[in-house]
């Protein structure tokens, strides 16, 4: 092993590549812009794989002098000191360069060395600390590794060669398993297609489909347990990135999403995208909830750039709670339909119960909530397993589990109820299923009853707000039945079971919900229509370079 050391001034060091960098207590003196250009020489010169390793002092440690962070405009208190960091904001500014990061705070003996006034500073402040008049300083430790080789790296793409100078960011609190966590993992996806630069921006980096990020798409943790308190991590990396545009859903980080973007100094466009009915989820929240949320979503809402909704029903109730007028309101259906799911449900259905199995196969599927009301899609199908000798598989994960798992063993249905949780590739269940049944309150446009029509299945679905009777197109396509009508939903169940309900072909139907449709609506929103890049576009260029 080689080392070579250096000062940050001499970088570029031309014609040499490095398996690691160490920098030492020198980003704190650099500005903002300066830090940025220095991290990309490093990673240039950094091997597939390598990785830089370093420190910087805590802000809150910082003493002696004041000096105006140029990004944030907090007073800091150190002299030479040109900004200052956290664990949440080293983690924003590493990941603009390295997909991989891990910061943590430590505590030191100070060690000054640079001037005799300096040294006996250092001298005298361990002396006390040793006697435990001072607490030690508190510093970052940081480690960043570089990406391996694995095809095109986005960023590494030079600018002008495609749309990849080009950041959108994508904000929403977690990856759980839900249909707007896959709506969102999609057109990350897509637009990494077409030539972006992607962020997924995470207030908590965690859930399901976290193993499901496709690899050029970087995860930014905003380290918050909620999207509410991310506003300040979200500002700070607006400030450090400004993506051209910024697409957030799920109320909550909507909110957070806007009120951000107001408080930062980066011109980023604002989309937000409403995926549930706004009216249920506030009659079903805390009494505070009830009276605050309507006032916030009133102020910070229409200040958005763009307003999108899943379906016309959400817009229209969209509306109605925040004063938007209705034809502000875009509606822009769930990306479902794609080549690949078609190609997933034709896998073999790995259950012991689809292989070859003698009695009918019922599914549901979801976050195990109250929204979802499975209670109600149980009891129906103890009913239905009276006349129909059937099975029932749940999918997906929640906090209802020991409640449906204590309602099963009270009925008598435990032996043919399972509950396999989160499962990777649920279309061949789906495929092999002979019924699927959506039991929700309420929703938006959910996700699982248009995979479900694309595998082919026949289905019921509750005529809840809002979603499925656009769905199945007032019934055509499937059944509905009233919201927690347990005996409609039994006998819309063997209806369904023996043949006596029969829907035409959806697939011309289902055209509307396709990726191709709808991805090109939210880019049009996102970056304009002059501004979109297709596939074909990419590959054309790379065929002229």
């Amino acid at each position: 092993m080689q080392l070579i050391t250096g000062k940050l001034e001499e970088l570029p060091f031309r014609g040499k590549t490095f398996d690691a960098v160490v920098v030492s207590e020198v980003l704190e003196h650099l500005t903002p812009q300066v830090t940025l250009l220095a991290l990309q020489e490093i990673r240039r010169i950094l091997v597939p794989d390598g990785e830089i390793i370093g420190t910087v002092p805590c802000e809150e440690n910082l003493a002696d002098g004041e000096v105006m962070c140029p990004v944030c405009g907090e007073v800091f208190h150190k002299v030479g000191h040109l900004q200052s960091f956290s664990t949440v904001t080293m983690s924003i500014l590493l990941r603009t360069e390295f997909p991989r990061v891990e910061c943590f705070e430590r505590a030191f003996m100070a060690k000054t060395t640079v001037g005799r006034k300096e040294s006996a500073i250092g001298l005298i402040r361990n002396r006390l600390v040793l006697s435990g008049l001072l607490t030690r300083e508190k510093h970052i430790v940081f480690r960043a590794k570089k990406s391996p080789l694995r095809g095109v790296d986005p960023m590494r793409t030079p600018k002008g060669s495609s749309g990849l100078n080009q950041r959108l960011a994508l904000f929403l609190p977690s990856l759980a398993g839900g249909g707007a966590e896959k709506r969102m993992l999609t057109l990350a996806t897509e637009f990494v297609k077409r030539g972006y630069a992607v962020d997924m921006l995470l207030s908590r980096s965690e859930g399901a489909y976290l193993r499901s990020v496709p690899p050029h798409v970087r995860v930014v943790d905003l380290h918050a347990s909620r999207p509410l308190t991310a506003i300040p991590a979200l500002i700070r990396y607006l400030s450090i990135e400004k993506p051209q545009a910024m697409l957030s859903t799920i109320t909550s980080a909507n909110l957070a999403a806007i009120w951000a973007s107001q408080v930062s100094a980066a011109k980023t466009r604002v989309v937000i995208c409403e995926a549930s009915t706004l009216s249920s989820e506030l009659h079903q929240s805390a009494a505070h909830n009830r009276v605050l949320m309507p006032a916030l979503l009133r102020h910070f809402f229409p200040k958005a750039h763009a307003v999108v909704a899943v379906s016309r029903g959400v817009a229209d109730d969209l509306a109605r709670v925040t004063g938007i007028p209705r034809r502000s309101i875009h509606v822009i259906y769930n990306p479902v339909l794609s080549p690949e799911l078609l190609a997933k449900s034709g896998e073999a259905a790995d259950h012991p119960w689809l292989q070859n199995s003698p009695f009918p196969v019922i599914v549901g599927m979801g976050r195990l909530t109250r929204q979802k009301n499975f209670c109600a899609l149980i009891r129906a199908f103890a009913a239905v397993r009276e006349r129909i000798p059937s099975k029932l598989i749940i999918l997906g994960d929640g906090e209802e589990r020991p409640l449906l798992e204590s309602l099963s063993l009270r009925l008598g249905i435990a032996q043919d109820l399972d509950l396999p949780g989160f499962v990777d590739n649920p279309y061949p269940i789906l495929a092999k299923a002979s019924l699927f049944v959506l039991s929700s309150q309420w929703e938006g446009l959910p996700w699982v009853l248009i995979e479900a029509l694309a595998c082919g299945t026949k289905v019921v679905a509750t005529d809840c707000p809002h979603g499925p009777r656009e769905i199945l197109d007032n019934g055509t396509y499937g059944q509905l039945c009233p919201v927690g009508d347990v005996p409609s939903m039994v006998a819309a169940m063997i209806r369904a079971l023996r043949g006596e309900f029969v829907a035409p072909d959806p697939a011309h139907w289902l055209e509307q919900f396709s990726m191709k449709a709808n991805v090109a609506l939210y880019l049009d929103l996102l970056v304009g229509r002059e501004a979109q890049r297709s596939e074909v576009d990419l590959k054309a260029m790379a065929t002229r370079g």
